[in-house]
């Protein structure tokens, strides 16, 4: 049975969501019923989305505009300055949702209860905002799938990252991110542990820029501008492995654990505690502990390059 999922994303900054989104519009495994974007100028994300998806052949896909800051007034969003460019122009008539994201996800929630999986490939403000305000909603979510955390780190993975062992998505929200950890819904995580060695390289790129369809030269165009961000070789697919959760956990190793986000750390704001001991009252989350990077990027290409 094919499954029916929700692609919450910042598309636009970092490449990876715009592959994880090719990925899934090729995989017969799901149907993608919208699309819905989040953070720093989410109508500029939903105009990158827009197009990607109309070059893939599916204009049919409603995509929402969502929150563009954080729960937590006292923080901040942000853009890395490369988000559009080499995708847009201002001639484009590229049509959006009506409504805002969270209003779609609760419309399609109610439509098909129990049924859809909700992809969290950004921040989780637009979920973190709706059960937020309507807590009852979360026993019609079959499972959210989430692209973030960094439950476990070793040396060789903190001098890849190269920082404090918390992930972006996270501590960009965290108390958006608490929400969904606590609504009680399934929860499978893909943390930055397994996603950061799932690398996109060189010769990977180059069958992209050699592939000659418009949605592969527009994402050849992103990856160009997005190594640049940070003068990058090669760039990790974590949005795409995640994705791919929501099908299958064939190139995932994981375990059932006890999994909290904090959110008062002077340091640690964002971080994802694991407890080992199945405490009760904390929440037992899905958790990806080893991937099979190079075969996931095999498979994403074969999918993608049709």
């Amino acid at each position: 049975m094919t499954q029916r999922i929700i692609f919450d994303t910042d598309i636009g900054t970092d490449v990876d969501d715009a592959y994880a989104l090719s990925f899934l519009a090729h995989c017969p495994e799901v149907h993608i019923e919208a699309v819905t974007t989040v953070w720093a100028d989410p109508l500029l994300r939903a105009r990158i989305a827009r197009k990607l998806l109309n070059l893939l052949g599916k204009p049919h896909i409603p995509v929402a505009v969502g929150e563009s800051a954080p729960l937590n007034p006292a923080r901040a969003a942000f853009l890395m300055g490369n988000e559009g460019r080499g995708v847009l122009n201002g001639n484009e008539n590229l049509r959006l949702s009506e409504i805002p994201a969270t209003a779609l996800i609760e419309s399609l929630l109610k439509k098909y209860p129990h049924e859809i999986k909700v992809l969290l490939m950004g921040p989780e403000t637009n979920m973190g905002k709706l059960l937020s305000e309507k807590p009852e909603l979360a026993a019609l979510v079959k499972e959210f799938v989430i692209m973030g955390g960094m439950p476990f780190y070793s040396p060789k993975e903190m001098a890849l990252i190269g920082e404090r062992p918390v992930e972006f998505n996270l501590t960009s929200d965290p108390e958006a991110a608490r929400t969904v950890f606590e609504s009680g819904v399934p929860i499978t995580m893909v943390g930055a542990n397994v996603t950061f060695p799932t690398l996109l390289k060189q010769e990977h790129i180059e069958r992209i820029r050699n592939h000659g369809a418009p949605a592969t030269d527009l994402l050849h165009s992103m990856t160009i501008e997005w190594l640049k961000v940070f003068d990058l070789e090669e760039t990790s697919m974590h949005d795409p492995l995640a994705a791919s959760a929501a099908f299958t956990l064939e190139f995932l190793d994981t375990m059932m654990l006890n999994v909290a986000v904090e959110t008062k750390g002077e340091f640690t704001t964002g971080l994802t505690v694991v407890n080992r001991c199945n405490n009760a009252d904390w929440n037992t989350v899905r958790v990806a502990t080893e991937a099979r990077s190079i075969e996931f990027i095999n498979f994403m290409l074969k999918r993608i390059l049709v």
